[in-house]
């Protein structure tokens, strides 16, 4: 007869829209178990529970989306929150790797029952892209910045945009971030501005430089646990490792982009774009890993990818 109900439920909540104020049962019907904890939850989220290091975890993870988690009583929980990747550089002589997303881990913080914890989950950024339109337009050539990712009061900084080379008289670095863009030739990398944060320990690391003449391979984007790699002569810099969590790992740097002499740089660890041969490849999405950098014939740079919000207590 459970079983009967569960499905009218879940019916009757696909057929009108609605979302369960307490998802666990209609989540434990899809497959996971039920929480013996209380909670709500609004936004774009799901479900898991696994066993890691002998500890029994149940966990809620938000993807794209803003909303809010509600204990139903007071709990010691871990936390994840990755921002929006930095897009990588457009390809005018090889744009620079984009910066993952700044990462905040914390190893527990203790929630307060009945109260809810807004947060949102920040968007990756745009790849360069251009036309060569002198020094002056390639400036704004360059990847954006990704978008902030919250939970309550924890804050993690979106990754810097990879930069775009613009000219020889004007050398702009890779722009600053959670994790910071890297380079093109000529220019230095960014510096990473992830700090950490009400207890969580923030991750962000600078953007590799390409300092050399022209043909130089541009710097990749600083990962959660390494600094982009720099551009030499023969490759664009790779993007900086990410950092693992929870079974995944998360806030790769982007590649740098090649130039005329040079390969493109590997993505990091971590949903890392690589540097194009053509068009730079994005991060992976709820990741927060850079974009890559586009390739020296006038190429745009990859996408930056989407943070994500995890929220773990033992089962």
């Amino acid at each position: 007869m459970r079983s009967i109900a569960c499905k009218i439920i879940a019916a009757v909540m696909l057929a009108t829209g609605a979302r369960a104020f307490d998802a666990t049962p209609l989540m434990s019907f899809f497959g996971t178990p039920a929480s013996t904890f209380p909670w709500t939850a609004t936004g774009n989220y799901y479900t898991t529970n696994y066993t890691e290091g002998g500890t029994n975890w149940y966990e809620v993870v938000w993807t794209n989306s803003t909303g809010t988690f509600t204990p139903g009583s007071a709990v010691n929980a871990q936390a994840l929150v990755v921002a929006g990747g930095g897009g990588g550089g457009y390809g005018y002589g090889g744009g620079g790797g984009g910066g993952a997303g700044g990462l905040l881990a914390h190893p527990g913080t203790n929630l307060v029952g009945g109260a809810a914890y807004s947060l949102s989950v920040g968007a990756g950024g745009r790849g360069g892209f251009g036309t060569d339109g002198g020094e002056g337009f390639r400036a704004t050539c360059s990847g954006t910045n990704g978008d902030n990712s919250v939970f309550g009061n924890m804050v993690a900084t979106g990754g810097g945009g990879g930069i775009a080379w613009v000219g020889q008289n004007t050398k702009f670095p890779g722009k600053d971030g959670g994790s910071a863009g890297g380079g093109a030739f000529g220019s230095v990398g960014g510096t990473a501005n992830q700090g950490s944060l009400s207890g969580a320990t923030g991750y962000g690391n600078g953007g590799g430089s390409s300092t050399g003449t022209a043909n130089y391979g541009a710097g990749g984007g600083g990962g959660a646990s390494a600094s982009g790699a720099n551009g030499t002569t023969t490759a664009g810099g790779a993007g900086g490792d990410g950092r693992a969590w929870g079974g995944n790992t998360y806030a790769g740097g982007g590649g740098g982009g090649k130039s005329s002499t040079a390969t493109p740089g590997s993505g990091g660890s971590g949903g890392g774009g690589a540097g194009g041969t053509s068009t730079g490849n994005p991060g992976t999405r709820n990741t927060g890993g850079g974009g890559g950098g586009g390739s020296d014939n006038y190429a745009t740079g990859g996408a930056g990818g989407s943070g994500v919000v995890r929220v773990r207590w033992v089962q």
